[in-house]
């Protein structure tokens, strides 16, 4: 039951895996401007859908009442630490990638939109 209530959330940080482990030639050419401002929103949007779908998935789920009750707490952890772990494979792999702080706050901020659309769209507190 755990595996199939979260399999939109492990599907999505898979898709975040793979986007941002390809090679940084096959983006779009772009101003410095505006693919710093599009990079940025993007894992925001990216991060905040894989908190959400961890947050829904942790709480449709019985088997581990902790991960069901501190669901937003478990969102925020994993989409910061996930994002890290993305960061520095971009680091240690030569995909003409590189760490990024600025990506890394983004990712935390993305995982704290999830939470707050999950409030939004389910209209019900959490517990901490």
């Amino acid at each position: 039951m755990f595996w199939r209530c979260n399999i939109l959330g492990i599907s999505w940080a898979i898709f975040i895996l793979l986007l941002c482990a390809s090679p940084s030639d096959q983006l779009p050419d772009a101003t410095l401007w505006a693919f710093v401002s599009a990079d940025k929103a993007i894992h925001i949007f990216l991060f905040a859908i894989l908190s959400l779908f961890i947050i829904v998935g942790f709480r449709r789920q019985y088997r581990y009442s902790e991960l069901r009750y501190h669901s937003k707490v478990y969102a925020l952890i994993i989409g910061s630490v996930y994002g890290l772990i993305i960061e520095t494979v971009q680091l240690l792999i030569s995909t003409g990638r590189h760490f990024d702080w600025q990506d890394a706050v983004a990712d935390v901020a993305g995982s704290l939109l999830g939470i707050s659309l999950f409030r939004l769209i389910y209209g019900k507190e959490l517990s901490w």
